[in-house]
């Protein structure tokens, strides 16, 4: 579809219009290989770190059964080191959620629109024109002429001769 101004830049000889739309999309497409990567090493670990706490959690019930039949001191003290590995572990399951999270808010990306707008009175858009048209050549008619059945044979030729 061809612009509004195109008549008008060919009625006035100007060059096409140097309005500049940036326009970033959000992405909506699968995720890249090195994101599903990320996402499934984020579950193993988070896999293993349960695993750990449970195991954790059988090995202190253990200990504590023989540390309170045999009122042993050094059985106290390994279930206080296997309450200090627990705590650590939860620790660690905490901060790959907050990692995790960090990571997926990097990954937004913000949508941008840029649009160029002519603020000003008529007579400050004819000045314009006029500064821009000064450093444009005039095209005569047979110019125009040639240059649009160059156009039309260059758009004919695709036709399969």
């Amino acid at each position: 579809m061809e612009s509004p101004n195109k008549n008008i830049e060919k009625a006035l000889d100007l060059p096409p219009d140097r309005v500049v739309k940036e326009i970033v999309q959000k992405k909506d497409v699968a995720k890249s290989r090195f994101e599903k990567g990320v996402d499934k090493d984020y579950n193993k670990v988070r896999d293993n770190l349960f695993d750990l706490l449970d195991s954790s959690k059988d090995a202190i019930e253990g200990i504590m059964s023989v540390a309170m039949a045999g009122d042993q001191p050094r059985a106290y003290e390994v279930i206080a080191q296997l309450l200090k590995v627990s705590s650590d572990i939860n620790k660690d399951i905490m901060e790959i959620h907050r990692k995790m999270k960090e990571t997926s808010k990097t990954d937004e990306v913000k949508s941008v629109t840029n649009n160029a707008f002519f603020v000003g009175s008529t007579s400050d858009l004819a000045k314009m024109i006029e500064d821009q048209t000064k450093g444009v050549k005039k095209v005569s008619s047979k110019t125009k002429e040639i240059i649009q059945n160059e156009n039309d044979d260059s758009s004919g030729s695709s036709r399969g001769d």
